[in-house]
């Protein structure tokens, strides 16, 4: 099941709690990405989604490449949004919203996702349907409207895609617009 809803903005602080400070900063990664733009943990460690579309897992402290999604790399802002992992034993789905190559429009495509002695292993893309096409950029809106959002499973196992309000911030809580 896919289940849609709108945010304004979204703010998350990364890092592991201390008892003197509140946080402690501890790097996983310091290079070998290119604009990393989302991530999430699964059993089998961290997969990373970059904004050029490149999708990695970190194994063994270094980035392996999973697969790229076709995305819009010629617009500011344009690219991957997000990623999100349904894995259950040794097998699954990696889930990208993205802003479609050649367009201004965002999708959230599926691929297989299978796991073999702890390396995934992402098989071809299926685009779903139901959010095809949503609009990222309108006619007439600020050249700076905003490519935002996020995909995330739920403990129920349903699909959680967040979308931006594309600028529109007037409409963002109305249910019946998809911004």
């Amino acid at each position: 099941m896919i289940r849609g809803f709108c945010f304004a903005l979204a703010l998350a602080v990364v890092g592991t709690a201390s008892a003197q400070t509140g946080f402690r900063y501890e790097p996983v990664l310091e290079a070998g990405l290119e604009k990393p733009i989302d991530m999430v943990w699964t059993a089998d460690g961290l997969v990373i989604g970059g904004l050029s579309g490149d999708i990695y897992q970190l194994r063994d402290d270094a980035p392996v490449s999973l697969g790229k999604v076709a995305v819009n790399d010629k617009d500011p802002g344009a690219g991957l949004v997000g990623v999100a992992v349904h894995l259950k034993e040794g097998s699954g789905w990696l889930f990208a919203y993205y802003t479609v190559k050649n367009s201004l429009f965002q999708r959230v495509s599926r691929f297989s996702l299978t796991s073999t002695d702890g390396a995934l292993s992402m098989g071809a893309e299926e685009i779903l349907k139901p959010l095809d096409e949503l609009p990222w950029k309108k006619v007439g809106l600020a050249k700076d409207a905003r490519n935002a959002g996020a995909v995330r499973v739920g403990p129920d196992g349903s699909l959680y895609v967040g979308v931006s309000d594309n600028g529109q911030d007037t409409k963002v809580q109305d249910l019946k617009e998809v911004h």
